[in-house]
This record gives structure tokens, sequence and C-alpha cells, in this order.
């Protein structure tokens, strides 16, 4: 016996549903495979406040959260109470946060962030963010990547440090050899 065109089409839409669930959970097995490799933290929001985040693996150890927990900034600029955002010295208040930022559609590229925890050390990242859009350009989310660059500020802070000291001495020995000259 031959299937009716009716079951015929519901087999082929089926199959066509399946294949393509079958495609998304390969893309998505591949997504958190980089996502938990990449040693970058990586955070996703799709709530216009940027309250609701998910983060990687990366992500949540600069912050110290638990990889589970999904909060981002409060209103007063303190994220889970244990860290303040800073830009340039400055407090950065949530409205202004990278995640909201880039969550009103605009685009960041290689800004400086420290996170500033309660017991005095600090993370600086280096970050960039985006927003994600649907196919008629409406913001559907936001992606924001840091990168840790705490070391490298350190390093950078040193040269600067011997830099001035280096400069101090050979001023003062520079001295020296006037008061030398002037004397002979």
């Amino acid at each position: 016996p031959t299937m009716s065109p009716r079951l015929t089409e519901f087999s082929i839409v089926r199959d066509a549903l399946a294949t393509a669930a079958l495609a998304i959970e390969k893309r998505t097995r591949e997504l958190e495979t980089v996502l938990s490799t990449v040693p970058a933290g990586v955070w996703f929001t799709y709530d216009p406040e940027a309250r609701r985040v998910v983060r990687n693996r990366f992500a949540a150890e600069l912050i110290r959260v638990p990889p589970g927990e999904s909060e981002a900034l409060d209103a007063s600029g303190k994220a889970f109470g244990h860290i303040i955002l800073l830009r340039d010295g400055t407090p950065v208040s949530a409205d202004k946060s990278p995640l909201r930022r880039a969550m009103m559609g605009e685009r960041l590229e290689d800004e400086e962030y420290t996170f500033v925890f309660n017991d005095g050390t600090s993370r600086t990242l280096l970050t960039s963010a985006s927003a994600l859009r649907d196919e008629k350009g409406a913001v559907l989310g936001a992606v924001l990547v840091g990168l840790d660059i705490t070391e490298r500020k350190q390093g950078e802070d040193q040269r600067r440090l011997l830099v001035h000291e280096l400069n101090h001495r050979v001023k003062n020995t520079l001295a020296i050899v006037q008061s030398i000259a002037l004397q002979t």
C-alpha cells in the first residue's frame, strides 16, 4: 500500500525537524566546548537590564562567583556585593556597564575595567562587547568578552616606576658631574 500524501508530508516535516534538532544539538555542544576552553571571560545576556547573565567558567573564576550564579550588577554598581567595577579609577554605574551598553546597541572595543574585590585585590580586564541582533537588526541580547590583563598592567606599572627611578638617578649623576666640572 502507498502512503497518503498527507502522511508523506508529515514524514518529511518530522525528518526535517529531527535533522534540525540534531544540528542544533551539535552546534550547542561545539559552542559549549569553545566557551569552556577559551581562556577569556565570556558573558551573555538577553535581559534588557543585564541583570540575568550567563557566563563561562573562566568568567566566573575571574569575578569569584559560583559558575551557576546568574546575577549581574545591581543599581549601585556593585556586582554580588563583593566587587566594585572601575574604569580609569572611577566607579561604573550599572547602566554604564559594558554589557548594559551593548544591550543598548553600542559596540565596545578594547575598554579596560578593573574589578575591585572586598579583600582589596583587583583584576584588570580588557573587554569588548556587542549586541546580539535578529535578522531585522533588533537587539535580542548582548555578549561581553574580557581578557585578564592584570599581570600586564602590573608589569607596565613596574616599568614606569623603574623608568622614573632611572631618570632620577641620571639627573643626580648629571648634577654630580656638573659640580665636579665647575670645581675643576
